[in-house]
């Protein structure tokens, strides 16, 4: 009987240790498995994503949940993060995570085949990310932040794939690069501090004007404002406008320039207009009393008549009772 149970419990400690020795095995085996570039890429993303981790303070705890590997086959291990069907990730959306810091240099560089990036309605300030070595990148939403600083040329340069970037209300400043992205279908920068002429290209063309509104000075025929040339005595009229006999190269016109008059001949019109104005108020204001005078001394004179007819009725009647 006790040799029958000392067999059983050794047939159960060598059936647990094949267990491990062979998930031991597999483990190594998936290991070997993947080519040392691919081993390589992988620590060079999830480096990129901890470096965003450990930049910023968020309400959704990232330090006790962003651990270990991101991806496990197909499926996301870490919150706010999409994986393919290698175990790569794809996506980083972390929209309202309650987000504060600033974005160091060097985060999600190694992220290389991310595709979407949101991190919009947090309070993540500093300098907007360099994105240039992310070629997949489709989607860039970092509105609702407190981003500063100028528009990295590396979002119209190197984004080759864009289809759609918000970065409205910011604290963005600068001019705005000259996107080229055939396939960009959403764009908004507007709630910023942007200056200069909008780039008219055909992929900022396709985009209404509420898209750049709401900046410092934005100007050009993409947003129908006309554009001055700094510095010149004539500001308030039309660059290039005037008997120079040039037709302004600096000068942009909106739909709404073509069928108005220059300026500077308007606002001689409205400034005789308002001196006359000044004039005759001035006039009306000193007859006015002078009115009053005469209305006073007529009544007075007619009251006067009124007492001396009264006097001389009283005067006959009291005759004729004699």
């Amino acid at each position: 009987m006790i040799g029958t149970r000392c067999e059983t419990t050794w047939v159960w400690v060598v059936m647990v240790v094949v267990v491990i020795l062979a998930a031991a095995m597999a483990a190594v085996v998936e290991g070997v498995g993947w080519p040392e570039p691919e081993l390589e890429a992988l620590r060079d993303e999830r480096g990129g994503l901890v470096a965003l981790r450990d930049a910023l303070r968020s309400g959704r705890d990232l330090h006790s949940n962003w651990t270990g590997p991101p991806c496990h086959g197909g499926r996301s291990r870490w919150y706010g993060v999409a994986c393919d069907g290698d175990g790569r990730v794809v996506g980083v959306q972390l929209d309202g995570a309650q987000l504060t810091g600033a974005l160091p240099a060097g985060a999600l560089a190694g992220v290389a085949r991310l595709e979407t990036l949101s991190l919009r309605d947090n309070a993540i300030h500093g300098a907007l990310p360099r994105l240039d070595a992310l070629a997949r990148l489709r989607v860039v939403d970092l509105s609702s932040n407190r981003f500063s600083g100028p528009i990295p040329r590396g979002y119209a340069a190197a984004l080759g794939e864009l289809t759609r970037l918000e970065l409205q209300d910011n604290l963005i400043n600068g001019t705005l690069p000259a996107f080229e992205q055939d396939g960009l279908a959403v764009f908004n920068v507007s709630y910023n501090f942007l200056q200069g002429e909008v780039p008219d290209t055909r992929a900022l063309r396709r985009f209404p004007a509420t898209a750049f509104a709401h900046n410092l000075r934005l100007c050009g025929e993409v947003v129908r404002t006309e554009c001055r040339r700094e510095g010149s005595p004539f500001d308030a009229a039309p660059a290039g406008g005037g008997g120079s006999g040039s037709d302004g190269g600096d000068r942009v016109f909106g739909a709404r320039d073509a069928a108005a008059p220059p300026a500077r001949w308007r606002k001689p019109i409205r400034f005789r207009i308002a001196r006359w104005s000044v004039v005759v108020i001035a006039l009306i204001a000193a007859l006015v009393p002078f009115a009053a005078v005469l209305i006073f001394l007529h009544h007075s004179k007619k009251s006067r008549v009124v007492r001396l007819g009264g006097g001389r009725a009283a005067a006959g009647r009291h005759r004729s009772g004699r």
